[in-house]
């Protein structure tokens, strides 16, 4: 019997030994560095002309795009991820090397013309973060609010301003917008791209001035999803200092504002200034206007993240008593407006009456900003009168024009 127990006890250390080198030998998964993310995937390459080495090596190369594009989904929501997917494609297409940090082939196995290979890649995202930033799109969940950028430049004093809101230059962020979208990105914001609205409108035309208002800029922030929007201006002049014939100092003013989109509450604003050298006006000028950019945006984007969670963030239900339903195109291009208003999270028609309608909406914020929101937007065929905001419901009345 003690023969017995001994043989188990050594029986017993044996397997511990065992399982300790597993473990000390495996992949660890959960302490490996952050921005790395390791992933492992099937790839599958086909055999021409019984080239086995040719399709095995597409095999890896196939499951190492696969592994890339896994890392990539699991950075963004899915509204995110659509949004911005072609520009995503376009900085990882054909760049699976540059975000690659190595890999290893586990298994693999040959069937008639089908070569498959079980990859080991280890992506960073660290890198793919750094270079959508470039691009103005921030990896991340969602967890802060969609910015929309209304910056005007004028590089040098006396040029004509460029915005992306109207004139020549439609959609084309400035120079002092691309700059702090950069900056936004990189803090973890999601960036809305001018060029593409919420509901994928293209071709679409936008006339406003470069001084463009805020009520304005809101009913377009709307469309493109935005739950903030910065408005300001970026201008450049010459500074005294200069350096030989060829070489002078210019100095730069970034002023910008941000407001909640929801209701026009103003969130934060900002005036930088900074200064830098070049070899001529719009050289320098837009150098030191891209610099204050980025002083602004860090400022802006500290004092967003300070009161984002806090401004209307309760989930309100509230009750639209409508009149005037009797033209059903006008109640369904109502209907239609308040499904895009920033924060409406589900709308439902409770009942219909031959003139009259009663619909429940949740919205984060209160009542009476959900009605200021709901009263910038136009309608093409009537106007809306609000008579009633009482607690949690709304009288309105849908009046032909």
């Amino acid at each position: 019997m003690a023969k017995r127990d001994r043989v188990f006890c050594r029986l017993a250390a044996l397997f511990a030994l065992v399982c300790l080198i597993f473990l000390l030998s495996a992949p660890a998964y959960a302490q490996q560095p952050a921005g790395l993310k390791t992933k492992v995937v099937i790839g599958t390459g086909t055999i021409y002309k019984g080239n086995s080495e040719a399709a095995r090596q597409d095999a890896i190369k196939d499951g190492l795009n696969t592994a890339l594009d896994a890392a990539v989904v699991e950075l963004f929501s899915p509204e995110s991820l659509v949004g911005h997917f072609q520009i995503i494609n376009q900085v990882i297409q054909g760049q699976t090397e540059a975000f690659l940090q190595g890999y290893k082939v586990l298994g693999e196995y040959k069937a008639g013309k089908t070569y498959r290979a079980v990859v080991e890649a280890t992506i960073s995202v660290e890198a793919i973060a750094r270079k959508l930033a470039e691009m103005s799109i921030a990896v991340g969940r969602g967890e802060l609010p969609t910015i929309l950028f209304f910056i005007s430049e004028q590089n040098p004093i006396g040029a004509l301003a460029h915005y992306w809101w109207g004139g020549d230059s439609q959609f084309s962020m400035s120079s002092a917008g691309k700059a702090m979208a950069g900056t936004f990105a990189e803090k973890g914001f999601l960036v809305a791209d001018p060029g593409r609205s919420a509901s994928g409108t293209q071709n679409r035309t936008i006339d406003f001035p470069a001084a463009i208002d805020t009520a304005s800029a809101i009913l377009l922030a709307a469309d493109y999803g935005a739950k903030v929007i910065i408005v300001g201006t970026a201008v450049s002049r010459p500074a005294p200092n200069t350096m030989g014939a060829t070489r002078r100092s210019y100095a730069a003013t970034v002023q910008a504002r941000a407001y909640l989109v929801a209701d026009g509450t103003e969130l934060a604003l900002t005036k930088k200034e900074a200064v830098a050298a070049g070899s001529d006006d719009i050289v320098g000028g837009r150098q030191a206007i891209d610099a204050a950019a980025g002083l602004a945006a860090v400022d802006l984007a500290e004092r967003i993240t300070a009161v984002w969670g806090k401004e209307g963030k309760d989930l309100t239900t509230i009750q639209i008593a409508v009149e005037g339903t009797r033209d059903l195109a006008n109640f369904v291009m109502f209907r239609r407006v308040i499904k895009k208003m920033p924060d409406v999270q589900n709308i439902k028609t409770l009942e219909m009456k031959p003139d009259q309608a009663l619909m429940e909406v949740d919205f984060q914020g209160t009542a009476e900003a959900f009605a200021n929101g709901l009263m910038l937007n136009p309608f093409e065929n009537f106007r809306l009168d609000i008579y009633e905001v009482s607690g949690e419901l709304l009288r309105v009345a849908l009046i032909p024009q």
